[in-house]
């Protein structure tokens, strides 16, 4: 079936515009979102403008270097126990916490309230070497509907149209990946709620292709007064390509972004925190207004490279 909606306004979203001192790029990926959120039916997400205020992303004064591990929540002398540890050993995703496609479907999936370009399926998903690769390739795809994509690529989610394979509320989530740069690349690794609606939603990375030293953060919330969104971004200073680790501690108060072990965001605004369970998905999509298309340097195929995924609790 064809997914409708998704993130950054997906449920996953809502955008918003960049201060004029931001990144020219950076505009570029986030000027078309200032007014942007979304809703979530039963089919997939579904986009919708909203009449209330946003806060923008700051332009990213902070720069962080790459690291193997980072894993500062856990040193602050508080008990923290793992309850999610994957590393992608094998050659085979764990479906006991994995699915291939958003939960509503259990074949192939896109967003295309989000215009985005790809068709998700299961054979962008491949695990070797203790890595997980979401492989982004320039093919015809056809939708369980018809329709007709160009593109094809990967992503994995804690949940399947019958059942919530893996959430949690509270604790502080982690993953060390490598983003491919490239004009049409478009990864996050993010959290939706197990309630199957749209908000709220946590993003613990964005980053488009063609800017790929700068990560965002976001999180989207309903208030009385609308849909609500802050974000924030941050510079890597490594190479195009780098490892980096991304975290996020979620506490029932705060929500604290980490790069690379450094604390680069911290929001505990009234609201922007979820009090419910959330799953977790990664994906690497392809197109889109955030990202734009690809260009004919955009190498294909590429891939969106996860090292590990962890999640630990008090």
């Amino acid at each position: 079936m064809q997914c409708v909606g998704r993130r950054r306004a997906r449920g996953r979203r809502a955008r918003v515009a960049v201060l004029a001192v931001a990144l020219l790029a950076l505009l570029a990926v986030l000027g078309a979102c200032t007014d942007q959120t979304e809703s979530l039916s039963s089919s997939g997400l579904t986009k919708v403008r909203p009449t209330s205020t946003t806060t923008v992303p700051r332009a990213p004064t902070t720069v962080v270097t790459p690291v193997t591990s980072a894993l500062p929540p856990l040193t602050d002398g508080s008990h923290w126990k793992p309850i999610l540890n994957d590393g992608f050993g094998g050659t085979t995703l764990d479906a006991s916490h994995w699915a291939t496609c958003y939960y509503w479907s259990a074949t192939t999936c896109t967003n295309a309230s989000t215009h985005e370009l790809e068709l998700y399926t299961p054979q962008g998903v491949s695990l070797s070497d203790g890595e997980l690769h979401l492989t982004a390739r320039h093919e015809p795809a056809t939708a369980d509907d018809g329709t007709h994509f160009d593109y094809t690529s990967g992503m994995i989610s804690s949940a399947r149209p019958d059942r919530t394979m893996f959430s949690f509320r509270y604790g502080y989530v982690e993953t060390r990946a490598r983003i491919p740069a490239g004009a049409g690349f478009w990864a996050a690794f993010w959290l939706l709620p197990t309630s199957r609606l749209s908000l709220p939603e946590v993003d613990v990375f964005e980053i488009v292709g063609y800017q790929p030293n700068v990560v965002l953060e976001f999180t989207h919330w309903l208030a009385a007064s609308g849909k609500q969104q802050f974000g924030n971004a941050a510079a890597l200073s490594a190479s195009v390509g780098a490892w980096h680790v991304y975290g996020l501690d979620w506490e029932p108060s705060s929500l604290t972004w980490y790069v690379d072990g450094r604390k680069v965001w911290t929001m505990n605004a009234p609201g922007a925190v979820p009090q419910q369970d959330m799953m977790l998905i990664a994906d690497l999509a392809v197109g889109g207004p955030y990202a734009t298309a690809p260009s004919a340097a955009t190498a294909f195929p590429s891939a969106m490279r996860v090292d590990y995924v962890k999640v630990w609790q008090h």
